[in-house]
């Protein structure tokens, strides 16, 4: 779309908006049938003339949102406003911007929830991609390996064009991890009753489940781990990256009030289930593995966890142990 034609569509919409707010009882003075009958034949008169006056406005007006209407229609046409997106379009200083809306601009900071029948979604403007870009001073984040292979997987059709939730069919797949991450982005992965309902019948056909960090939740919330043992992201993690990041980013690293080992914790039969592992580094990667089902701690358990995944993938099917089955942890 030109973007010559934005201020009169801007303004037109915004007529519109603000004329469709407009209280009808302002431009009509409101009559009783008794009130009427009371009335002298020249107040009656006028009672009428109006009322005709009132009705030739609003009609007037009709016409007049129905041309802007029309006119908005020409500006973006009939079909869908599905406009390309790439990555090399979008600024990167977000403080700095070089095309601003100025219409409505945005600023980081801002926040909105759209509420559904069914689920909450939440939209923040943040300032960077922290975990691409490092959280603090470039560092807490990703390394540059780890970095390419997401730039890799970026660009991948399954990553531009996922399924949706309601339309994946568990029998199709042979395996399912379920990633982490945090901010009050990760609500809707984290929180959809729907994908949760996907994920048990995943879970019910015994084959290969891995989770890392809040992705545990998923299964928690999905009511799926039972006598299962797992690690998921640990209260002290959260906390001591809350603690030593709050001072720049807020509540960042905490997605919900309640911490994560909580609960996942409430989640399982018995609370001795849980792992939490040994101090955590990049140089001592962390799984437990229960059978078909690996779990996970945070980043610096990613490589261990994708060999022992791929693993469970290679191995094919195997029977889940009983419980009171000693777990495996590396």
């Amino acid at each position: 779309m030109s973007s010559k034609y934005l201020p009169t569509l801007a303004i037109a919409l915004f007529v519109l908006t603000v004329a469709d707010a407009v209280p009808r009882a302002q431009h009509t003075r409101l009559f009783r049938p008794e009130d009427l009958s009371e009335l002298e034949q020249p107040d009656r008169d006028e009672c009428f003339d109006d009322a005709q006056a009132t009705r030739t406005e609003d009609e007037d007006f009709c016409v007049e949102q129905h041309d802007w209407r029309l006119e908005a229609c020409d500006v973006l046409g009939e079909d869908r406003y599905d406009p390309p997106f790439e990555g090399s379009l979008f600024d990167k200083d977000f403080t700095k911007l070089t095309k601003p809306n100025p219409f409505y601009p945005l600023g980081i900071g801002y926040h909105w929830e759209y509420r559904s029948a069914t689920e909450v979604n939440t939209v923040d403007i943040q300032n960077r991609t922290k975990l691409i870009d490092g959280v603090i001073f470039g560092r807490l984040g990703a390394k540059p390996k780890a970095i390419e292979a997401y730039r890799e997987l970026a660009r991948s059709p399954e990553f531009t064009a996922p399924v949706p939730w309601g339309e994946i069919e568990p029998e199709r797949f042979d395996g399912l991890v379920l990633a982490g991450g945090h901010a009050p982005g990760m609500k809707q992965y984290l929180g959809s009753v729907e994908l949760q309902a996907r994920v048990r019948d995943f879970w019910g056909l015994e084959r290969p489940v891995g989770a890392i960090c809040h992705g545990v939740l998923v299964l928690a919330r999905a009511g799926v781990l039972g006598a299962t043992r797992t690690t998921c992201l640990t209260k002290s993690m959260e906390k001591g990256a809350y603690l030593l990041t709050s001072w720049r980013l807020g509540r960042y690293y905490r997605t919900y009030p309640a911490y994560v080992q909580d609960e996942v914790v409430a989640a399982l039969d018995d609370p001795k289930q849980f792992e939490q592992g040994p101090i955590a580094t990049y140089s001592r990667p962390w799984v437990v593995e229960d059978g078909r089902y690996v779990s996970a701690r945070w980043p610096g358990d990613a490589s261990l966890f994708a060999q022992r995944f791929e693993a469970l993938l290679s191995a094919g099917p195997r029977p889940q142990p009983a419980a009171g089955t000693p777990q495996r942890a590396t």
